[in-house]
């Protein structure tokens, strides 16, 4: 009976060794899935924080791009304005010109008028002073 306790002690010992190696190898296969997990979890983070600050670029080159647009609908207004400003600039000086025009026709027909009256007259006389 002392052989058949002293085998069975010696593969109990066997057992309670193989359980602490098996003990072991699962505690050392846990942490190495915990580093896994860990290191994907910083990863994932990192990624997002990525992602976060890419959109943040996106986000400010939208508002520059909204910004530029702007900007150039209104450089677009102001020179269409001052396109329009030049146009009634040459429009007030046809104005002016048909203005001094009409003045001087006005005159130049005063003149003419003038002369005519004058030929008439010097025309009459002359006339009077041959019957005469």
């Amino acid at each position: 009976m002392e052989g058949q306790a002293y085998k069975l002690k010696n593969t109990l010992n066997e057992l309670v060794n193989q359980e602490k190696q098996l003990n072991t190898q699962y505690n050392q296969q846990m942490n190495e899935l915990e580093n896994k997990i860990n290191l994907q979890n910083e990863t994932a983070q990192e990624n997002v924080r990525a992602l976060i600050e890419t959109q943040k670029q996106l986000d400010t080159l939208k508002s520059q791009s909204q910004k530029l647009e702007k900007q150039l609908q209104l450089a677009q207004t102001v020179s269409e304005f001052h396109d329009s400003c030049r146009y009634q600039e040459k429009i007030a000086e046809l104005n002016r010109n048909i203005n001094s025009t009409s003045i001087k026709c006005e005159q130049l027909k005063r003149a003419i008028d003038e002369q005519t009256e004058r030929f008439e007259k010097m025309h009459g006389d002359s006339i009077r002073q041959l019957r005469g």
